[in-house]
C-alpha cells in the first residue's frame, strides 16, 4: 500500500521520521523540550530526536533523547522500553533497524551549555518487534549512573500544558470519528485554513478520503501523543497525535493527526497514513 496523507505543517517528529530523517531538527542546544505522552499518561521531556551517523558517515540508526529524572538503570531501561514502545511503528515506516535512547540526567534547557551524565539503551528491530540489546552496565554491580531521583530543570519559555493536550485530544478524536463515519464536508471543515487550501489544490482531500474508504473502516490503538513547537524557537504549541490504525482486511498503518489553535479554535493542520511494513 502507499502513503496517503493531508500534511500541512512539515515540522513533526513523525513525518520528520517518515519522510526524511536527514532533516530531524532536535530540540535540544538550550531550545527547550517537547512533551510526549504515552497511553498511560507518562510524559518526558523530550530533547532531540535525529539520525547517527559512524565512520564514512554510514548511518547507524535513530537517536532519541530526552531529560531523565532517576539514575537507577532499572527504571532507565524501563523508560527506553516505553520509548521503544511507542516510537517503534513509525520507525518500521521509516525503515529505521536500530534505536538509541539517551536518558540524560541534569540538563538545563535554559542554559547552553550544563553539566549532565548521559546513559544510552539500544534497540534492534526483529521479527518479533525491538528488542533492547544487552549493554556493558547490565552487570548487577552496576544499579545506577549517579545516586536518588535527579529533579528536572523545567523549560520556562515553553512549559507543558497538559489541558491544552486534554482539550487538542477531544477535538482529535471528534474529527478522526468524522472521518471514520465519512461525514467528509464536516472533517474537512475543521482543517487549519493554510491547510485547507493546499488540499483543496490536486484533488488531494478526495484522494485521502477514497484511500480511508477502500480500508473498509478499522480501529485504532494510541501510541503517544506529542505536544511540539510549530517552528524552530516558536513557542507556540502544536500537538500531535499518533495511533496504530488496524484497518478491516487486518492491515496495519501509523496514522498522526496534528492539531493547532487558530483564532482560540482547535484545528487539523496535518495527516498522514503509513502502512507499517510487513504490518
Amino acid at each position: 500500500m502507499r502513503r496517503v496523507g493531508v500534511l500541512g505543517l512539515p515540522l513533526l517528529l513523525s513525518s520528520c521520521l517518515a519522510l526524511n530523517p536527514a532533516t530531524c531538527a532536535g530540540t535540544g542546544g538550550g531550545r527547550g523540550y517537547s512533551y510526549l505522552v504515552t497511553p498511560d499518561g507518562q510524559m518526558f521531556r523530550m530533547r532531540s530526536i535525529g539520525p547517527v551517523f559512524g565512520a564514512g558517515q554510514k548511518r547507524l540508526g535513530t537517536k532519541v533523547s530526552y531529560a531523565g529524572e532517576h539514575s537507577d538503570l532499572a527504571t532507565i531501561r524501563a523508560e527506553a522500553e516505553t520509548l521503544a514502545r511507542a516510537l517503534g511503528p513509525e520507525l518500521a515506516v521509516a525503515g529505521e533497524k536500530a534505536l538509541m535512547v539517551e536518558t540524560t540526567l541534569g540538563y538545563d534547557p535554559g542554559k547552553t551549555f550544563s553539566s549532565s551524565t548521559s546513559y544510552v539503551t539500544t534497540f534492534e528491530r526483529t521479527g518479533a518487534g525491538w528488542v533492547r540489546n544487552a549493554g556493558v552496565n547490565d552487570s548487577a554491580e552496576k544499579s545506577s549512573i549517579g545516586g536518588g531521583s535527579t529533579k528536572v530543570a523545567e523549560d520556562q519559555r515553553f512549559p507543558f500544558d497538559r489541558q491544552a493536550m486534554l482539550a487538542a485530544r477531544r477535538f482529535v478524536l471528534d474529527w478522526v470519528r468524522l472521518l471514520d463515519e465519512d461525514h467528509d464536508k464536516e472533517a474537512r471543515l475543521a482543517l487549519a485554513e493554510k491547510t485547507r487550501d493546499e488540499v483543496d489544490q490536486g484533488a488531494r482531500w478526495f484522494q485521502m478520503v477514497s484511500y480511508r474508504r477502500g480500508l473498509g473502516g478499522g480501529t485504532r490503538a494510541a501510541l503517544y501523543e506529542l505536544q511540539t513547537r510549530q517552528s524552530g524557537m516558536n513557542a507556540v504549541p502544536a500537538m500531535l497525535f499518533q495511533f496504530e490504525f488496524t484497518s478491516a482486511d487486518h492491515a496495519h498503518l501509523v496514522e498522526t493527526v496534528t492539531a493547532l489553535q487558530e483564532q482560540g479554535t482547535w484545528k487539523v493542520a496535518g495527516y498522514l497514513l503509513r502502512p507499517i511494513p510487513g504490518g
